[in-house]
């Protein structure tokens, strides 16, 4: 069981407004995942998992990554699809 706890790149209130004004569902739900994270401390992931409705794996990769990238942790390019080379 592993508890999980972000980086404060942003106050509660910041997360909350960025996940608001998300206009991609996939934004919006990693947006999600690091506001539930972020002012539910001392859970484990499992339970997130189980709240939000989504893999254990996912839950903690978002947090991975956005504990590592910091503020700019969504700006890097498109997920899959075809690469124009």
């Amino acid at each position: 069981m592993k508890i999980l706890q972000t980086v404060a790149h942003f106050s509660d209130e910041a997360v909350k407004e960025i996940m608001n004004s998300q206009t991609e569902i996939r934004a919006f739900k990693d947006w999600q995942i690091i506001y539930s994270v972020q002012t539910n401390r001392g859970k484990a992931s499992e339970e997130f998992a189980r709240m939000l409705g989504v893999s254990k794996t996912k839950i903690l990769r978002v947090i991975q990554e956005y504990n590592k990238h910091g503020k700019n942790w969504r700006t890097y390019g498109q997920w899959g699809g075809r690469g124009n080379f």
